[in-house]
């Protein structure tokens, strides 16, 4: 790490899943672990099946995801753009980080929903 790089916690753990949960109506996805240029090839894997053949919009929890870079939130707007059909990518309890990624590289997308619970 740099002389005025953030530190990343668990900077040597650099895995990610993503796991269907049932939180309400419809199926809650919750992706867990780290999302960077190091996992991005599995993290693209992982949101392949994400566009199914559902109507509606896909639910995304963030809440374990530790850590996110600018290469994972493109992979989430790669995904949210597959979607299609004016359906979004809605991403429950964002790091705050990406928050700031989205807002400052991508202001305005409609194809991504950030919800802080």
């Amino acid at each position: 790490m740099g002389h005025g790089e953030p530190a990343r916690p668990d900077a040597g753990a650099t895995a990610v899943s993503l796991r269907a949960l049932r939180d309400g109506p419809g199926e809650v996805l919750r992706l867990v672990g780290e999302a960077d240029e190091a996992n991005r090839r599995e993290l693209v894997s992982l949101l392949s099946g994400i566009d199914g053949g559902s109507p509606t919009d896909v639910r995304l929890d963030l809440s374990g995801l530790r850590f996110i870079d600018v290469a994972g939130a493109a992979v989430l707007l790669e995904a949210a753009d597959r979607l299609g059909s004016g359906r979004r990518l809605v991403l429950q309890d964002p790091p705050t980080t990406l928050c700031r990624i989205l807002t400052l590289l991508w202001p305005g997308e409609q194809t991504i929903e950030m919800e802080i619970r």
